[in-house]
């Protein structure tokens, strides 16, 4: 038999509180007026029967807050709350075709709560950027996702969504689904069924395709075919599948009419006449400039400086309004951005990360160029423009901060390999040998004396080197070892003043004063045993690859 309470352990999120809402004219023993939200204190609200009996049988509703003080979460939600009139038949059927495994429920306000449920904890920060990219996907991407917070601090409460089914036997609060093109209002129990039947184990489970009606085509055509085109912009939208249409079938020459007629029949409210979707193809095929402006009108602005007459839309509606750039241009039928000089923008073949001191990265172009560069060349947009402008002798175009963001992350995830380099050969082990060979080499000295000339001096009695810094640096610079940067400088006198001992083992260098010709001299020391001059000497294999630079 069904546990009746169970709608506590599927809205399992902060266990300690829960969101009230008390009538306007609702009274306290004062008879001050309490109306508005409040909150609800309980020790554990999953498994608090008594709560949820009187959620259930009309006496208190109830809200639940998804994030518990982890910050994992056992169920999100897609708050789709301020639409008069809403369609749900319409909600429910993009939901079917972009194959998500959500439950939908009326909400208080006559909108809609779209639910996704886990069987598992999953992080609720992650779970936050599944529930963002569906509801852009759904065509919702301005609503408010739930849970709201990454994780619940000490004494923090959180944002609330009013479960469902109260006043279960009168509700207005129920889970929906499509039967028979219309809609059914499922009782306590089917949704219970329907949270076993759409509960997912593992936040990877939850996949969101924006290219699941045009694989490898731009998400805004996918997402406008999910959620059906209006009247206002099928125009536009026909115009910019037939672009799309084209472009998949370059190669073969293959006719793509049927297609785009398919489209017209099945994603389109009201269907366009055979006459206006023969312009439309007409205008794209026959590369005519007139003939889009026929199609499109005047006022039109195009998308992509190529030298092609056919072209996205991705500035006018509905597309703009779905548009996700960044994925867009990684896509193989997606839009061609381009620099003014018809060069477009760079397609990375490969990304090496490579765990050196500091952590830099070997960029491989599509073009055979390999170029390497620091966490700030590729972390900041700036940055990253200027160095693979002079790489490649062209600038790329600017993406804006967080679409830039966005398309590292994805090359990144997509293309990056780690390099651990073999033990003995780091920047700080081939900067340590070049220290030695000086102090066993040309900046060897005899006495003391030889700190006044610019060589380092040996104390067989005490086991140290004494030298100047100045010294050192200008010898390592010399050699190649390092540049002679202000940064450098820093990172050579971090990695001498280091404890000699522990994960990160530096040198250990300590300032002396010494006496020198009846003078005091300040000098840095190193202990002899801190830089194994006895060692053979290094053989450094460092990965070689060309810097254009």
């Amino acid at each position: 038999m069904q546990d009746r309470f169970l709608i506590g352990k599927i809205f399992k999120g902060n266990e300690v509180a829960y969101g009230v809402f008390r009538p306007a004219n609702e009274k306290d023993e004062r008879g001050k007026e309490q109306g508005g939200q409040g909150w609800g204190h309980t020790e554990q609200l999953s498994t608090d029967t008594e709560v949820w009996k009187g959620h259930l049988e009309g006496t208190q509703s109830i809200g639940t807050v998804p994030v518990d003080h982890e910050g994992e979460c056992h169920w999100g939600c897609i708050d789709i709350d301020t639409y008069k009139n809403f369609n749900h038949v319409h909600l429910i059927k993009s939901i079917t075709r972009a194959k998500l495994p959500f439950v939908v429920c009326r909400s208080k306000s006559g909108g809609a709560h779209v639910y996704c449920f886990f069987k598992n904890a999953v992080k609720a920060k992650d779970l936050q950027k599944k529930l963002k990219q569906a509801s852009a996907l759904l065509g919702y991407k301005d609503v408010e996702i739930f849970p709201k917070q990454n994780k619940l601090l000490r004494g923090q409460t959180g944002n609330y969504v009013n479960a469902p089914y109260f006043n279960e036997k009168n509700c207005q609060r129920y889970a929906l689904k499509l039967e028979d093109s219309g809609l059914k209002i499922l009782s306590l129990e089917e949704f219970y069924a329907e949270y076993e039947e759409k509960a997912l184990t593992k936040i990877d489970d939850l996949n969101v395709q924006t290219d699941i009606i045009f694989p490898k085509g731009p998400p805004c055509n996918n997402c406008i075919a999910l959620n059906g085109c209006s009247e206002g912009g099928r125009n536009n939208f026909l115009f910019n599948c037939a672009v799309m249409l084209k472009r998949m079938h370059e190669e073969s020459k293959e006719d793509w009419l049927m297609e785009l007629r398919n489209i017209n029949q099945k994603y389109i409210d009201t269907p366009l006449n055979e006459v206006e979707l023969s312009r439309i193809y007409a205008s794209v095929t026959g590369h005519m400039e007139h003939e889009n402006r026929q199609v499109l009108g005047d006022n039109v602005e195009l998308e992509e400086a190529d030298n092609s007459n056919y072209h996205y839309l991705c500035k006018q509606e509905p597309m703009s309004s779905f548009c996700d750039r960044v994925t867009c241009m990684s896509r193989k039928f997606g839009v061609q951005r381009t620099t003014e000089e018809g060069d477009g923008y760079p397609v990375i073949a490969s990304i090496d990360k490579v765990y050196d001191e500091p952590i830099f990265y070997y960029i491989t172009f599509e073009n055979g160029v390999v170029a390497r560069m620091e966490a700030d060349d590729i972390f900041e947009e700036k940055n990253w423009r200027k160095k693979v402008g002079l790489i490649l002798d062209a600038k790329p175009p600017g993406l804006g901060a967080a679409n830039f963001d966005d398309w590292m992350r994805t090359q990144m995830r997509d293309r990056m390999t780690h390099v651990q380099l073999p033990e003995g050969v780091g920047r700080y082990d081939r900067i340590k040998q070049s220290i030695n060979d000086w102090f066993t080499g040309t900046g060897a000295g005899d006495d003391n004396t030889s700190l006044l000339k610019g060589s380092s001096w040996y104390d067989e009695k005490k086991k140290v080197i004494y030298f100047k810094y100045s010294d050192l640096y200008s010898a390592l610079v010399s050699v190649k070892a390092i540049r002679e940067t202000p940064k450098e400088s820093s990172t050579l006198m971090d990695f001498l003043k280091r404890p000699a001992e522990g994960d990160n083992p530096g040198l250990g260098a300590t300032q002396a004063r010494l006496n020198i010709g009846g003078k005091t001299k300040f000098a840095w020391a190193i202990k002899e045993e801190n830089l194994n001059l006895e060692q053979a000497e290094l053989e450094p294999k460092e990965i070689i690859k060309e810097d254009p630079l």
